[in-house]
């Protein structure tokens, strides 16, 4: 679903304040950016499908978005634009129905584990990821010697409501290895996963914002992250993939944030944009956050995620802005 700023020639009007009209269909007005007098053009282009703008003398130009934001006068026509059938008809497309939501039950079937599955403290691979002593203490993950359906892999069981529901079984070997031994990277169980987040179980009610990301490993290194940096009051939660259900969306509402922040990978862009619209119907503040340099969390840097953190988006300017990101950033 798409849809553009609902601008019409009263607005840009009313938004200009003082102006005259050139010839054609051009306003000239002082430009916003630099305040040169008569410089700042603006008028409808076709080939845009839109509003256009750029000033003779300071060079700045672009679409309504970018003249909106700046003026500090974006959200009152995002009200206009986003408005209530449009955001039943998106909360419609992704499963929810107006009166089904109070209904939904979180309860999922108790999953076994592994048959022989224990605990471990220390392990190879996960220690080449980065896994520290007291990441094996923090962190539930085991593996089992009796199982040949899950030699060489560690297992993440996922608990909600106190209960293991599932687990995702990685692989320990090489994607070469995994190849020439006919295994799966990922083992799981034949769980819904779209009913579960991984990483919100146990977490205490002075959590304000909770980070959303696709897997397990980039939610350990964040949460890794938030710890070494004394980052409080913000929790991590993993979505098994880029997309939100109305069940994952419950399950978070238990933890009454004040804000979400969607941190999905950068080739995601469609599904950041959808599911960041999705969930701006339920909490009271929503960011996008990306690593432009392509990576996943869990391989990006400090300063890569302190830089991505910091520059937080508004789901509007993603949405708007964004589409071409990743060939402007890379």
């Amino acid at each position: 679903m798409s849809f553009k700023l609902k601008i019409t020639e009263d607005d840009v009007l009313d938004i200009l304040n003082s102006h005259k009209k050139k010839s054609g269909d051009q306003y000239v007005t002082k430009c916003p950016y630099c305040g040169k007098d008569d410089h700042f053009y603006i008028g409808y282009r076709t080939d845009r499908q839109g509003w256009f703008w750029d000033c003779k003398k300071c060079k700045e130009e672009g679409g309504m978005y970018r003249l909106l934001s700046f003026l500090g006068r974006l959200d009152e026509f995002l009200d206009k634009t986003i408005d209530l059938n449009t955001l039943n008809k998106l909360s419609e497309d992704i499963g929810l129905k107006n009166d089904e939501f109070e209904d939904i039950s979180l309860d999922l079937p108790e999953k076994r584990l592994p048959i022989g599955y224990r605990r471990i403290f220390s392990n190879e691979y996960l220690e080449s990821r980065g896994f520290s002593n007291a990441d094996f203490y923090n962190i539930e993950v085991g593996s089992t010697d009796l199982s040949t359906k899950f030699k060489d892999y560690v297992i993440f069981p996922i608990r909600q409501n106190g209960k293991v529901v599932g687990y995702v079984g990685r692989s320990v070997l090489s994607k070469e290895e995994c190849k020439q031994q006919n295994k799966l990277r990922y083992n799981n169980s034949k769980s819904d996963f779209g009913k579960m987040v991984y990483g919100i179980e146990g977490l205490d009610h002075n959590i304000h914002t909770l980070i959303l990301v696709e897997g397990i490993f980039d939610q350990i290194r964040i949460v890794k992250f938030l710890e070494e940096n004394e980052i409080e009051g913000v929790g991590v939660g993993c979505t098994f993939g880029n997309k939100i259900s109305i069940y994952q969306v419950k399950n978070i509402l238990r933890l009454d944030l004040k804000k979400a922040i969607l941190f999905y990978d950068i080739d995601a862009i469609k599904e950041t944009k959808k599911y960041g619209q999705f969930l701006e119907l339920f909490f009271p503040e929503v960011k996008i956050s990306c690593l432009s340099s392509g990576k996943d969390p869990d391989e990006a840097s400090d300063q890569e995620l302190i830089d991505a953190l910091a520059q937080e988006y508004e789901v509007s300017e993603f949405f708007y802005e964004k589409v071409n990101f990743k060939k402007l950033s890379v």
